[in-house]
């Protein structure tokens, strides 16, 4: 595996975070 691969995991688990906490937080 190469490490383009856990960088796109790592960029979609971090925008899947922000993007929970920020629906959390408007609610």
């Amino acid at each position: 595996m190469g490490t383009g691969v856990w960088v796109a995991i790592g960029i979609a688990i971090a925008a899947g975070i922000g993007l929970f906490g920020k629906s959390k937080k408007k609610k």
